[in-house]
């Protein structure tokens, strides 16, 4: 009697186990299956740069404007973040003067929003056209200068590939040194008579001693006062690329000295001599790798 007693309940207990077995496992599968497939049957795991729902889309204006209207609000929302941008390129360069790949959108006819590549990038890169609309997943630096707006800084960019017809983009002439229209300058002075500098555009040639890289110069002199300030504008082309509205002095034998930022957010200065309607001399810029050169422009 005992032993038949016994023989019940085991049979009991490995019943209550077998139910116990089957009810985890439904709970588990049905877990793993909305963990894997949301309620619309859409698999939302393994995200390409492309879909929004990681990263934030905005378009590049729509970027640069934010910063425009209020720097602050604009870092609280974008700043450190990682975003996907869209807009129409107006700059591209496999190697900027501070040595890195670099595209920039146009917006408000410049260069409006700048990226700085991942080395990686590089031939993804110089495979973008000027006028070319493209998508890049960056992370947001914040305004190009602090203290005075003049664009949005992104890093650690990489190239998302998009659907346009790369046979619609517009060429650019790599040879030309025809610059695209550069931030609005202030209304020129001609300088005092002991002054030997004078307004106006110089063109002529620039090499990038550190990475032995030659390219075109344009330097822009807008104003100089009676106390030998200058207003300027540096802009690089055809195999270098960099630009940046530039403050200083030049005194009365000639010497001047510029300083700026260029548009991947890094330092620039120039040291240069002025003879006649010639301007020969150096730059460098710095940041985490420094880089630096020398150049000559004449004044049309």
């Amino acid at each position: 009697m005992i032993n038949m007693k016994r023989n019940k309940q085991l049979i009991n207990l490995i019943l209550v186990l077998i139910v116990l077995n089957f009810v985890l496992s439904c709970r588990l599968f049905n877990f793993n299956s909305s963990s894997d497939t949301p309620a619309n049957g859409v698999n939302t795991t393994n995200k390409t740069v492309n879909e929004s729902a990681e990263f934030e889309s905005i378009s590049a204006t729509d970027l640069y404007n934010a910063y425009k209207k209020d720097q602050a609000a604009a870092d609280q929302k974008f700043k450190g973040k990682t975003i996907v941008v869209t807009g129409e390129i107006s700059l591209v360069t496999e190697k900027s003067l501070t040595g890195e790949p670099v595209a920039a959108f146009k917006v408000d006819g410049k260069d409006g929003v700048s990226g700085k590549f991942i080395e990686s990038q590089k031939a993804a890169v110089g495979k973008l056209k000027e006028g070319q609309t493209a998508t890049f997943k960056c992370q947001v630096k914040g305004p190009l200068v602090v203290s005075s707006f003049a664009g949005v800084l992104l890093q650690n960019c990489e190239v998302a590939p998009t659907g346009g017809d790369s046979s619609a983009v517009k060429q650019s002439d790599p040879t030309s040194i025809e610059m695209p229209a550069p931030p609005s300058s202030p209304s020129s002075t001609l300088g005092t008579s002991s002054s030997p500098l004078k307004t106006g555009t110089y063109y002529g040639t620039i090499k990038n001693t550190t990475y032995n890289h030659p390219g075109n110069l344009m330097l822009r002199i807008d104003s100089i006062d009676s106390s030998g300030n200058v207003q300027a504008y540096f802009e690089t082309s055809n195999g270098l690329s960099g630009h940046s509205a530039m403050t200083g002095k030049v005194t009365d034998g000639g010497k001047m000295k510029l300083s700026g930022t260029i548009h991947d957010g890094k330092p620039l200065a120039v040291s240069a001599t002025v003879s006649g309607e010639t301007i020969t001399g150096g730059y460098a810029t710095g940041g985490e790798e420094s880089t630096s050169g020398n150049f000559t422009v004449r004044r049309r």
